[in-house]
């Protein structure tokens, strides 16, 4: 199975614990109570109807978009296990920092909004602020889940978090996120099997931007969030988009087959400069995870491209076809900084430069100065795609200190003067540990900078607890 392999990485990866909470893009990643909870269950197991007086658990609504005109600001609306044939626009009530307003499945439900099938409609939220989206399969739409200004209303929606959503089966892109829209947090959400409309249409995975010009979308979080199965790219980053964060994410088989509106673009896209944002984007590549991106005739792919300012570091790409390379840097503008990626790839095809100001340090995969070429005995288990650093591996303590962009590696170890080259800085085995299910990583940057990053970490399930590097 492809995606088993990145369980292996990801399931020995080591985050190491702070105390301290901290905020990502002017809003706290919490959980916020459920106060007025109402409900909707179209199941049968309670008669429903769609009456003003209904909403309780005993006599619930039946369609979600009812349930939604019907709550207030900083209410919540548990939606039951069942399917909703329903496409709609949320435009309210927004909520506030202190009190979002909460639309999410019902503890240990899932219930599924389908469409009417490929060629229309799509969930949208627009025109609103401090919402949480949580719980919810979206299927047989055009488009998935819009977050967009609605056309140029001047009112783009800001401070919108979506939770563990799954799309998939949908005509077009499976997220889009655009119009100017501002601080959006996607996290542990799931897209699969987009652009099922065929190649003469877009079929991207979370397209960020884009939207009418100019399009300055900003602040966008993607994070701890799988994308596979794409028929474009799997993340895009258009261009005017800036200061946006794609973290802890896990890619395969996008551009599959890939068609002419994505040929020439990555697993994880950050496209040229459009001229509607006059500073450097500042976009963050970290800690993903990119793996079979296949071949196709006529058409041409990379695991990640930098068309733009950006600063890429801790990442593992692998099985990227030999055809393709694994990152790109091209169209010369603001200066990348690319660090400490374990690219499981041909040396002349690991990080490729064309034309740019390019710094690329602390590499395996490209065999250039401050880099290491890549070779099976660095690893633990090179066969099995495990990429932690075996005893004795001369890439121990080979970096340059490069702590102030990158104070971190993949697995949340702290990096010292002397560190190692790649993603991971080499541990000796840690002690088991028990891991509640409840742990989770909340992180953000400081800046739009690229600079130093603070992180917020709890352990997340199944992963070790820290050990300190032997010297």
């Amino acid at each position: 199975m492809k995606g088993s392999t990145t369980g292996s990485i990801r399931a020995h990866a080591v985050f190491f614990r702070l105390f301290q909470l901290t905020t990502f893009a002017g809003f706290w990643i919490v959980s916020h109570a459920a106060t007025g909870a109402t409900y909707v269950d179209n199941s049968g197991v309670a008669a429903c109807s769609d009456s003003p007086g209904n909403g309780s658990t005993s006599n619930p609504w039946c369609t979600v978009a009812y349930g939604i005109s019907r709550i207030g600001s900083g209410e919540t609306l548990y939606v039951k296990n069942g399917t909703y044939n329903e496409s709609f626009t949320i435009k309210g009530p927004a909520g506030t920092p202190a009190a979002h307003t909460i639309i999410s499945a019902y503890p240990g439900h899932v219930p599924v909004l389908r469409g009417s099938g490929f060629n229309s409609g799509r969930i949208k939220i627009t025109g609103t602020s401090y919402i949480d989206f949580s719980g919810f399969v979206i299927t047989n739409h055009n488009q998935g889940l819009y977050i967009d200004d609605d056309g140029g209303t001047g009112t783009p929606p800001n401070h919108i978090t979506v939770t563990d959503v799954t799309v998939h089966d949908v005509g077009q892109e499976g997220v889009a996120i655009r119009g100017g829209t501002t601080n959006i947090l996607l996290d542990r959400v799931t897209v699969y099997n987009t652009g099922r409309n065929g190649t003469s249409t877009n079929g991207e995975g979370i397209y960020i931007g884009g939207g009418n010009a100019p399009d300055n979308t900003s602040t966008i979080t993607v994070r701890n969030s799988t994308i596979h199965d794409t028929q474009d790219e799997g993340i895009e980053l258009k261009g005017g988009t800036h200061d946006c964060v794609i973290e802890g994410n896990t890619l395969y088989s996008n551009l599959s087959p890939g068609s002419a509106y994505s040929s020439g673009g990555g697993a994880i896209e950050i496209n040229n400069p459009s001229g509607t944002y006059g500073s450097n984007p500042n976009h963050l590549i970290r800690n993903n995870v990119i793996h079979d991106i296949e071949f196709t005739s006529g058409i041409t792919k990379y695991g990640i491209r930098i068309g733009t300012g950006a600063t890429v570091y801790n990442n593992v790409l692998y099985n990227i076809n030999s055809a393709y390379k694994a990152i790109y840097s091209n169209q010369a503008d603001y200066a990348r900084l690319v660090y400490h990626n374990t690219i499981d790839a041909s040396s002349s095809l690991a990080v490729v430069n064309f034309g740019t100001r390019l710094d690329c340090r602390n590499n395996i995969g490209p065999s250039t100065a401050t880099n290491a070429a890549i070779n099976s005995a660095f690893f633990i288990n090179y066969a099995a795609h495990d990429y932690r650093l075996a005893a004795g591996a001369a890439v121990i303590h080979a970096g340059v200190d490069l702590r102030s962009v990158v104070p971190l590696d993949f697995a949340g170890q702290t990096r010292d003067s002397f560190p190692d080259e790649g993603a991971f800085e080499h541990v000796s085995a840690p002690p088991s540990r028990t891991h509640k299910s409840t742990d989770r990583v909340i992180a953000r940057p400081t800046s739009g900078t690229g600079g130093p990053i603070q992180f917020a970490r709890c352990l997340l399930p199944f992963l070790s607890s820290r050990t300190a590097k032997p010297r």
